[in-house]
This record gives structure tokens, C-alpha cells and sequence, in this order.
């Protein structure tokens, strides 16, 4: 049963099964990772370790307020 099992992936990855999926299985990713980054931007964790380190659009989420202007 292993041994089917494995065969059967590997057919699926590298032969033609695959081949139509990947355009599909593509913009399924981009949009799960611009859902999760919408949903996650205020979160300070996913603030500060993953949008402010984007190369272009970095700068967008840092926060230059000072801290005797923050009410907590």
C-alpha cells in the first residue's frame, strides 16, 4: 500500500495531474497570503516582523508617533 501510495504523488506532482492545478493552486496561495496579511496588520508580532520588512512598502507600517502621544 506504501508503495502505490508514493507512486500515485509522485504521478501527481510530476506528471500531467499536476500540470492543471498549478495555476489554480497559485492564486489560491497569493489570496490566503493577502487575507492572512489583511487580517493580521494589527497585530504588533506581524507588524513588526513581517510587514515592516516588505522592501517597498516597508514604510507604510512604521510607527513614528512618540510615545507621550499614545493613549496606552
Amino acid at each position: 500500500m506504501g508503495k502505490n501510495l508514493l507512486k500515485a504523488l509522485s504521478v501527481l506532482i510530476l506528471g500531467q495531474g499536476f500540470q492543471s492545478w498549478r495555476p489554480a493552486l497559485a492564486l489560491w496561495g497569493v489570496g490566503t497570503g493577502v487575507t492572512l496579511s489583511l487580517l493580521l496588520s494589527n497585530t504588533p508580532i506581524f507588524k513588526n516582523d513581517v510587514l515592516t520588512k516588505i522592501p517597498l512598502f516597508g514604510n507604510i507600517w512604521v510607527d513614528n508617533t512618540p510615545a507621550e502621544d499614545k493613549p496606552f
